[in-house]
């Protein structure tokens, strides 16, 4: 796209796309958009965007290790997005 397109665009964008969210994540706020992949060693991996100046904060639904920040995140533990930001976790399972 060349772009970083507004919240309202980059939701209308992930709708048409996929109209079913694919990636496991409910109850999301408006500002945040989550994508999945799979590792080529077959853990999951998560994509959060936040595309708001305020922190929203989501309930994690699984045993998660933050990627970018090196830290692991327990299932039922608040995870808490920057402003305008971008978090990529991997799917620990059951610990």
């Amino acid at each position: 796209m060349g772009t970083v397109p507004s919240a309202d665009l980059a939701q209308a964008l992930a709708g048409w796309l996929a109209p079913v969210p694919a990636h496991g994540w409910t109850d999301l706020p408006a500002s945040v958009t989550a994508t999945s992949a799979t590792h080529p060693d077959g853990r999951r991996v998560h994509f959060l965007h936040n595309w708001s100046w305020d922190r929203p904060s989501i309930a994690s639904s699984s045993n998660f290790h933050n990627v970018l920040e090196g830290h692991p995140i327990g299932r039922g533990e608040p995870i808490i997005l920057p402003p305008w930001g971008v978090m990529v976790l991997t799917e620990d399972g059951d610990r």
